[in-house]
């Protein structure tokens, strides 16, 4: 408790909500003050206050720069802006000071008397906006992810003896909105930014950042004449996340197409694009735009991407520097820039190649990250930390103004990137910030890492746990609640416990993360904030007093009943489709309480609408929906999912129609699809619509159809193939009797003079007229018409004139020829819509940089490393600038090398050698400026010892030498191979190998051979030969050492493989062949087989039906690591190696079969498609390290959407020896179609 006394300000604790008391001083009509010189901020808290006042009892406050001459005056601003403020505050009446307020902390005074005032005061702007927000508050107004609450709300009043004095306990409070999905930012246009912004920042957040992967548009750069890093956002149509197929809105089901605003749903920067880079560009506008509004509201801004390559090459270094000078050019507002490492990282990446400039990183620094003890962690550290020095470098000259911040896939046992913190700590400048997503599920892992509690007290660090997540723990369900409220009571205060200055959190969606947000922005400024006590007060507001006590134990009740509320775990948003994430199903116990919890409900909602009381309507409703939606959607699922009803009459359907029986097959699909028409997705899926009021709802039911609906027709298309009838979607909705509408939260900023658009959609069995009703407060209603769009969207617009600095407050009204009408928002007309008139701060404009100069370098320091090694390190005259290094030395090649990372190591020098170095540093026209000049001599070593331990283990045609490595660093490895043990041999390897062993191949098994192996140093000089060793090479196979026929049962030298989700057998090119058109996928058991230990091919026939995703045909490894796998990437046949070995080559056409062969002989991996060889290249670096994993076919072992393969795929044999392109070619004519 001493640590949440010093992080958080002593605070006069008065009831949250402001009671009617005889000393209470109205705000009825009052005047509000701004001072002679109020700032941006300043003057939209006043104009805040105003509009909010009026809200609650209809008289609008006048605001002025001067005091009234009678009556309540509320004084907004600072000392320095608001004279009479600096005169309270000189008297001693008001207490402001920066020293015990800090940057955003706060004042509210009530002064009684003849002339009450009532005084919202801050050290600072920012701090002026968040006492009128926490003004507001105390008179019952909540506000939410999910739009303001005006239940609770009295009279506007304050007690006489008001005196609050607050500040955050954290600094920056905020969140990651993630892009990727369609329920996220990435379907965003303007006034999804806007709004959202507008809520965080009346909840007193402070900070919010952005993601970007390199193919989204965000972080796009320009590069040799062309845009990389980048492509545009997705839409409905083309998404890829576990997506059944891609769909326009008029594809969607059961009419829920009627719902949306235009024929692709997505954002505008890719419906209206003319090309993919307009879409880019667009994509980017629209970002800016949202940051400028976003910093005009208070709030700090930042945007990132993820670092990936060798920081140590100048290919790198240049990209990176390029990335953030556009970067900074296209959002020139940013108060943060923040780089992440890729997702999976945490576990370690490549190891770099020996003596390379980032292995000899590694060398350097390694010993700072020697905790992480596993060489791939530990070279993935480095990498980063290279990376983020160069960064950090640039950063000063291209935007002094913007910290940088690193992040990853953290969390104590999740993808631990914190765990790199701890030798980051030491390593980097402790202004550099630490935030990186933590323990993904809240409810199993309620903390942040522990690594926060351990970094040096300089070290800024914000942990970023997670209000919902996309797949991990029990929390994965992005189409219902993830109620996180209570672990994050704990987590907050965990964070608070480890000194963490700031706390941000993850999210995909918004209304739907609303509780777990509001109270982590509660926290922060009430760190004394209970789990009963946060749910009372979220009741109180959002439902009114007389509602209060059932509400908040509803919540309470729907929060203990875990995600989605049913217990099913439902749909993991990242992943491929299932009807149940984890096979975990509906628990019949808790559907029985959300029955009962939905009846109390309905009580509520009765007592509202008896009373009146619409204010607290619409999140009523929202809750029954909810409610309705999901028990809908799983009572279909049941019925619908592998191993349901309809599945199970399938199968056997199926498997009659394979064994001639076409009438018990055609009985059995009849059954089939008469439960398939009444599974009751359809009243499902129209249920959802009525709940949405964000794009993140919208998103989630585009989400819906491009998943489960595609799931339903691909059930619907076996139900034909088997010869049933499983009935048409007509694509039509139930039509109300009277008229619906449906309409996204606006914004709650508009700019005075310019018009308003307004949209909506109207659901309503005849035709109807719409209109939308507008006034300044206070002023006359005018009406201006709604016309239809598109389908049952209607569009209009409030008149520029009509946008006065007194703001804007409209709603809309539909009638029908009956007259029935309905209104926008729901509570009307208790709620309307309203907006503020703010004119925000011009736009930074992009300042470029000025030029580095072609400076003098100084501080050049060059010593002799370890084993024929020099280290240079130096000054640019500007950080990160880029240098010309030259290394000259007499009889000795010339190297020059261009850098910016201020440090170079040099290795495999000639011994006994001097060596003159100068450096020079780049101007913008990359002319090199003055040099700077070095010399090292090199000393001569003692040779390598001969290497020990060596050992020849025989195989089939092959022989595999091993050793232990030599003492010392060594270039690497010579192995001889010599007839007889008194033979030296000759050298069999092309080059030094830099491994501990080799594998000779090609061999006669008749033979036996000899070996020798010799160690290289690094100035060239051989070491003394190993005593020999010799092995005779086991016979080579003729044909495959494996081959699945696909003919349904265990093949020929293979085990049973086990068949997954709707994999099938169907007629294929030889017999049966694997039929994974509605998705599914075959996993044979790890075999010896499998592994990639020489060479290798592996052959297969296969017909695509859909090229959609990256579909992986066979998989025995994993990208970037061991094993090898082929896919389809963007049309071209992928072929992996171990390690980084990709080979893309050839054209796939669906609908035909082709004949694909990859194969691998020591040298060149080469991929044959249909008998022609299409593609080849030299890989001399292949890892073989043991994949231990299965053989996956049609899928890869991550098991995702993206990578199902839909088609199908018959013949699949795998070699141990390389096929001539004569030998492909007669495999393809002898199965040729």
């Amino acid at each position: 408790m001493k640590l949440l006394a010093r992080c958080f300000a002593i605070t006069l604790l008065l009831p949250t909500l402001a009671l009617a008391a005889p000393e209470a001083i109205s705000l009825s009509g009052a005047t509000i003050v701004t001072g002679t010189r109020p700032q941006p901020l300043e003057v939209l808290a006043a104009r805040e206050l105003q509009r909010y006042l009026y809200r609650l009892d209809g008289v609008l406050p006048r605001v002025s720069a001067r005091p009234p001459a009678r009556g309540t005056a509320l004084l907004v601003g600072t000392p320095q802006s608001h004279p009479e403020i600096a005169a309270l505050a000189r008297a001693g009446s008001v207490a402001v000071s920066t020293k015990a307020l800090g940057a955003e902390g706060f004042v509210l005074k009530a002064l009684p008397g003849a002339r009450p005032r009532v005084v919202v005061t801050a050290a600072t702007p920012q701090g002026v906006l968040w006492a009128a927000y926490a003004l507001l508050e105390r008179l019952g107004i909540g506000f939410y992810l999910g739009g303001d609450a005006f239940a609770g709300a009295g009279p506007p009043q304050v007690p006489a003896d008001l005196e609050v004095t607050q500040r955050p306990a954290f600094a920056v409070r905020g969140s990651l909105p993630w892009y990727n999905f369609l329920n996220s930012p990435t379907t965003w246009d303007r006034d999804d930014y806007r709004f959202f912004f507008d809520q965080m920042a009346k909840m007193r957040m402070n900070f919010v950042g952005f993601h970007a992967y390199d193919n989204e548009p965000f972080c796009a750069y320009e590069w040799e004449g062309r845009l990389v890093g980048g492509e545009p956002v997705v839409t409905a149509r083309n998404y890829g996340w576990g997506t059944g197929r891609g769909m326009t809105t008029a594809e969607f089901g059961f009419g829920t197409g009627d719902f949306f605003f235009g024929p692709e749903f997505g954002s505008r920067a890719t419906t209206a694009m003319s090309d993919r880079d307009d879409g880019i560009r667009r994509a980017q506008a629209l970002l800016a735009d949202g940051l400028h509004y976003a910093r005009g509201r208070g709030l700090k801004v930042c945007v990132g991407f993820e670092v990936t390559g060798d920081p140590t090459t100048p290919e790198a270094q240049e990209h990176l520097a390029a990335r953030l000078t556009a970067l900074i050019r296209a959002y020139p507002m940013l108060d943060y820039v923040w780089l992440w490492q890729s997702e999976g990282l945490g576990s370690g990446g490549a190891v770099a190649t020996r003596d390379s400039q980032l292995d000899l990183w590694v060398q350097r620094y390694g010993q700072e990250f020697a905790y992480l003890e596993a060489p791939n962690r530990i070279h993935e550290a480095v990498r980063v930390m290279a990376y983020l020095r160069l960064a950090h470098g640039l950063l000063q000259r291209l935007a002094p103004q913007a910290r940088l911040v690193v992040s990853g896939w953290g969390g104590d046992r999740w993808l631990r990137f914190s765990d790199f913190y701890r030798g980051l700590d030491r390593t980097l400048p402790k202004d550099v910030i630490f935030a990186a997503l933590d323990n993904i599920d809240p409810s199993s892992e309620p903390n942040v890492a522990a690594v926060y509690g351990e970094l040096s007290p300089e070290r800024e660090k914000w942990p970023i746990p997670w209000w919902e997540s996309d797949g991990g723990g029990t929390r994965r369900d992005q189409w219902g609640p993830q109620c996180n409220v209570l672990p994050y009571t704990a987590l907050c205060r965990d964070a608070l416990t480890k000194r963490c200055q700031g706390l941000l959190s993850i999210h995909w969606r918004t209304r739907d993360v609303e509780e777990v947000a509001a109270y982590m922005a509660r926290f922060a400024w009430d760190p004394s904030l209970t789990y009963e006590g946060f749910y009372d007060d979220f009741a109180r507001r959002c439902y009114g007093p007389e509602w209060a006590t059932e509400m908040s134990a509803i919540h309470r009740e729907l929060e203990a009943l875990g995600p989605r509320y049913t217990g099913a775990l439902g749909q993991a948003e990242c992943v491929s489709f299932e009807w149940f994430s984890g096979g975990q199903l509906p628990d019949p116990e808790k559907l029985r309480k959300l029955a009962e919890l939905r009846h109390r409900l309905e009580l509520v909602r009765a007592g509202l609408i008896g009373r009146r009381q619409l204010a607290a309507l619409e999140r009523v409703e929202w809750q029954i929906t909810t409610i309705d939606w999901l028990t809908r959607y799983d009572a279909a699922a049941l019925v619908l999912r592998p191993g349901g009803e309809v599945d199970r009459l399938l199968q056997q359907a199926e498997e009659a129609q394979a064994a001639g029986d076409a009438d018990r097959a055609k009985t059995l699909a009849e059954q089939a699809a008469a439960r398939f028409r009444r599974c009751g997705l359809d009243q499902a899926l129209q249920t959802y619509p009525w709940k949405m009021s964000t794009c993140g709802e919208w998103g989630t039911l585009a989400t819906i159809n491009v998943k489960a609906y595609a799931a339903y027709e691909r059930i619907a298309a076996r139900i034909r193939a088997a010869g049933g009838d499983p009935g048409e979607d007509t694509r039509t909705l139930p039509l109300p009797p009277g008229p619906r509408i449906l309409m996204r939260i606006p914004p709650s900023l508009v700019t005075p003079g310019e018009p308003v658009e307004v949209s909506a959609i109207v659901v309503a069995a005849e035709p109807v007229a719409a209109q939308v009703h507008y006034r300044a407060p206070g002023g006359t209603w005018q009406t201006a018409p709604l016309r239809p769009a598109y389908r049952r969207a209607w569009t209009g617009q409030i008149p520029g004139s009509a946008v006065t600095t007194r703001g804007i407050e409209y709603y809309l009204e539909v009638r029908d020829a009956a007259g029935r009408a309905a209104y926008a928002p729901s509570g009307y007309p208790a709620l309307t819509w309203s907006a503020t008139a703010y004119s925000l701060p011009p736009a930074p404009a992009y300042s470029p940089p000025p030029a580095p100069p072609a400076g003098i370098i100084s501080h050049l320091a060059a010593e002799n490393g370890p084993d024929y090694s020099v280290r240079l390190r130096w000054t640019p005259p500007v950080p990160a600038s880029p240098c010309l290094l030259t290394r000259r030395a007499e009889g000795q090649p010339e190297l020059t090398v261009r850098t910016r990372l201020g440090e170079y190591h040099d290795v495999q020098l000639a011994a006994g050698t001097t060596y003159t170095y100068t450096i020079a540093a780049l101007d913008a026209e990359g002319k090199p400026g003055p040099a700077t000049e070095a010399r090292v001599s090199v000393p001569r070593l003692d040779p390598p010892l001969a290497p020990e331990d060596v050992a020849a283990k025989a195989g089939p045609g092959k022989v595999l030498i091993t050793w232990k490595p030599a003492p010392g660093r060594v270039r690497g490895y010579v192995v001889l191979r010599s007839p007889s043990a008194r033979e030296m041999g000759e050298p069999i390897t092309p080059r030094p190998v830099t491994t501990e062993s080799f594998l000779d191949v090609r061999l006669d098994a008749e033979r036996e051979y000899h070996y020798r192996v010799r160690a290289i140093d690094r100035g060239g000089q051989e070491g003394r030969l190993s005593a020999p060793v010799a092995a005779r090479p086991l016979p080579r196979p003729t044909g495959p050492i494996f081959h699945a026929a696909m003919e349904g049962t265990g093949d020929a030298g293979a085990s049973v493989p086990q068949r997954a989700g709707a994999a099938r057998f169907s007629p294929g090119l030889i017999g049966q062949a694997l039929d994974t058109t509605a998705g599914g996928h075959l996993v044979y058991p790890h075999q010896p087989e499998f592994a990639l230990d020489g060479e290798f091919a592996v052959a297969f026939w296969f017909q695509a039906r859909t090229l959609e995703g990256m579909p992986v045909l066979a998989s025995c490894g994993e990208y970037q690591k061991h094993g090898w796998f082929v896919q389809v990437l963007a049309g071209r046949i992928r072929f992996s190696l171990g390690g980084d070995n990709l080979l893309d080559a050839g054209w796939v056409e669906p609908g035909r079969w082709h004949h694909v062969v990859c194969s691998y002989d020591l040298q060149r991996q080469r991929i044959y498609l249909d008998g022609q060889e299409v593609g080849s290249r030299e890989a001399l670096d292949v890892d073989f390290t043991p994949w231990p994993g299965p053989l996956f076919v049609a899928q890869y072992h991550f098991l995702q959407e993206p990578y199902q393969f839909r088609g199908l795929l018959d013949e699949l044999k795998l070699y141990t020896t390389a096929p001539t392109a004569e030998e492909v070619a007669q495999a393809y004519a002898a199965g040729r179609p």
